[in-house]
């Protein structure tokens, strides 16, 4: 099987009001939202395109701070 490489893409909103809720019932509106979207691509370094919230900030700092992935060879 041929090794594939995908470019991700992860967008949120509402992350801080989710947070400072923490438990949402059954009755309760959605306060935050996830896309995940994946395509096959060419790696490139990560990129970050917009931050708007304390929260997307922290798990940034958290990502940078991951050693980087294993490579085939």
């Amino acid at each position: 099987m041929k090794e594939i490489d995908y470019r991700v893409r992860y967008c949120a909103q509402g992350m801080d009001q989710a947070r400072q809720k923490d438990t949402r019932l059954d009755d309760e509106p959605l306060l935050d939202r996830y896309l995940l979207q994946f395509w096959p691509a060419p790696p490139e370094p990560d990129r970050v395109v917009r931050q708007t919230t304390k929260i997307a900030a922290y798990w940034h700092g958290y990502a940078r701070e991951q050693p980087p992935p294993s490579t085939p060879e």
